[in-house]
C-alpha cells in the first residue's frame, strides 16, 4: 500500500462520513471505471475496489457510532 492507496482511503472515508454511503460508495465505483479503463486494460483491479470498500465500511461504522451517541 502506497500514499495514494492511502489519500484515496481517505477520500473515500471523508466522504462517507460527510455524505452517506451512497455517495462514497458512488465515488468508488466511478473513480475505479475509470482507472479500470484508463490504467488497467479493461480490467478492475481488485486490490483498489477492496482498500476502497473498507474504506466506506470504516466510515459507516464511525458514522453509526457518532449517531448513536449524539441520540
Amino acid at each position: 500500500m502506497n500514499k495514494n492507496d492511502i489519500k484515496g482511503m481517505s477520500v473515500y472515508f471523508a466522504l462517507t462520513l460527510l455524505f452517506g454511503t451512497t455517495v462514497g460508495m458512488l465515488s468508488l465505483i466511478i473513480k475505479e471505471n475509470s482507472d479500470r479503463v484508463a490504467y488497467y486494460n479493461g480490467k478492475w483491479n481488485k486490490g483498489d475496489i477492496v482498500r476502497g470498500c473498507v474504506a466506506v465500511g470504516a466510515g459507516i461504522l464511525v458514522n453509526s457510532i457518532i449517531t448513536v451517541l449524539l441520540l
